[in-house]
């Protein structure tokens, strides 16, 4: 029998897409945000919408400690880039983080 913390279904999937544009100095601490939260069961996409600071290589660097899903596209917007990553979501759920 499960114990009160176990549930005999599994937890469900949840999509957060993030878009980003010339984010640079705030990414580390989204990024950790995220992932520091206590549901385990969920994926990131993060869309750089066309930046020119040094997002992408941000990004890239943070790659190494946090299994995030980077796409990238020339600038279109908020809603462009979201609906770029919504395409690669598999979630039964979605979140943004903003």
């Amino acid at each position: 029998m499960p114990s009160e913390n176990q549930s005999l279904t599994p937890k469900p999937l949840v999509s957060i897409v993030a878009p980003c544009y010339n984010a640079e100095r705030f990414l580390d601490a989204a990024i950790q945000s995220i992932f520091a939260q206590d549901y385990e069961h969920f994926e990131v996409i993060i869309v750089d919408d066309g930046s020119t600071d040094n997002s992408i290589a941000m990004l890239e660097s943070l790659q190494e400690r946090y299994p995030f899903q980077l796409y990238r596209q020339a600038n279109q917007g908020v809603s462009a880039a979201l609906n770029h990553g919504l395409q690669y979501a598999k979630g039964v759920y979605l979140s943004t983080p903003d």
